[in-house]
């Protein structure tokens, strides 16, 4: 079988690709000639990317699986860019599943393989990619864990700009989407480690009127002033509509779990006096505002790659790192030390080949009876072994 990505990830091993364009990434899938039992995942930089729907049609005239998305970043080793690409051939167990209507909460899933819920394999690992601004992710990941369970671990993110804008974002065989998902299983065991760094500030508060994404009271009083007080005596800065993620990115959500993590929630805009956030937060649950040193989310991604480490050495065939994008807004110029901590527990382990991965809109991860979640402001490192 045809390794991941080779041992290192260099431009001339057409992996990474400095300047996405449809020629370079055809030129990069006619190289790695994906077998009929693989599938090429190609992971977009939004910026200067090429139109989607003419990549589907080059790609479709291959008659080669695929899939892949637009993110605000691509993850190279411990860098970031904006712009580029990365082309990776996976082993696949099945054809990828296109999922639409994440933008209702009646949503019904397609038959997944047959094999995954009668005899799963041994070792199975499921990666998924949404548009991260589709209004009903939970309910979505709620549905394929109760479909699937423990059967396979779970790794993946959300896909769209950092513009927050909703556009198509999602693309397969079948073209270009948004509110869609697209789940790919592989026959390789994982470990998957989650972290965020994210500590109390202020609160509990209860979430005593939401819908879906959106926040509309804390303790009954309309979520933006309740929040706006907060953080506001806190910063000493006056939290605005206008300019409300600038102040905001440094004050998240956390939800309350039975396991005392909370799951964090980003919020992002402000629609009158309702507060917006990427990712389900659920009427009645008990929230916290959380604040985070830059130190700490630092020290957290490496806790992160060395959670994912396999006590029985397993040969190992890549790490891919899933970061959410607004962990870059905060961290800033020291950004890319949380990428460096990644990479050198990783080389540190075993000199296995530089991590691969995505900026997101909301992470992915759930691995063994832990329930599939859907994160904010937290950075998941999937490790993939033989």
């Amino acid at each position: 079988m045809r390794r991941l990505f080779p041992a290192a990830l260099q431009e001339d091993r057409s992996i990474y690709i400095r300047e996405a364009t449809i020629d370079s990434i055809t030129a990069a899938v006619d190289e790695r000639a994906p077998e009929t039992d693989e599938v090429v995942a190609i992971f977009l930089g939004e910026a200067h990317r090429p139109d989607l729907d003419q990549l589907v049609a080059a790609l479709n005239e291959r008659d080669i699986a695929f899939f892949g998305g637009f993110f605000p970043g691509i993850i190279h080793g411990a860098h970031v860019s904006a712009s580029g690409a990365l082309v990776v051939s996976l082993p696949v167990l099945s054809p990828p599943v296109l999922i639409r209507g994440l933008d209702r909460p009646g949503l019904a899933l397609p038959d997944f393989p047959a094999f995954l819920t009668r005899s799963p394999p041994q070792k199975a690992t499921a990666l998924m990619f949404m548009d991260g601004l589709s209004a009903h992710i939970s309910h979505f990941l709620s549905e394929v864990f109760n479909k699937l369970g423990s059967a396979v671990n779970y790794l993946g993110g959300g896909a769209g700009s950092l513009s927050l804008a909703q556009e198509p974002c999602i693309f397969t065989r079948e073209g270009v989407f948004c509110d869609a998902a697209v789940v790919c299983f592989l026959p390789l065991a994982s470990r998957i480690g989650v972290r965020h760094g994210w500590s109390h500030f202020d609160g509990p508060f209860i979430a005593t009127n939401t819908d879906g994404t959106t926040i509309r009271e804390l303790n009954w009083r309309p979520a933006f002033e309740v929040y706006a007080r907060a953080i506001e005596a806190d910063c000493g800065e006056t939290l605005s509509a206008n300019d409300f993620f600038s102040l905001a990115k440094r004050y998240p959500f956390g939800i309350g779990t039975e396991a005392n993590e909370y799951i964090v929630r980003d919020p992002i805009r402000v629609q009158g006096t309702d507060i917006v956030c990427v990712g389900e937060v659920p009427e009645h649950s008990v929230l916290s505002i959380l604040r985070g040193e830059r130190a700490n989310l630092i020290a957290a991604a490496g806790c992160a790659a060395r959670d994912c480490m396999d006590a029985g050495q397993a040969p190992v065939r890549g790490t891919m790192v899933v970061d959410c994008v607004s962990r870059m807004l905060y961290l800033g110029d020291v950004f890319e030390e949380e990428l460096a901590v990644i990479s050198a527990t990783v080389a540190t382990a075993d000199g296995s080949a530089d991590p691969f991965g995505v900026l997101s809109l909301g992470e992915i991860a759930g691995e063994g009876d832990v329930f599939l979640e859907f994160f904010n402001k937290t950075v998941v490192v999937g490790r993939i072994y033989e």
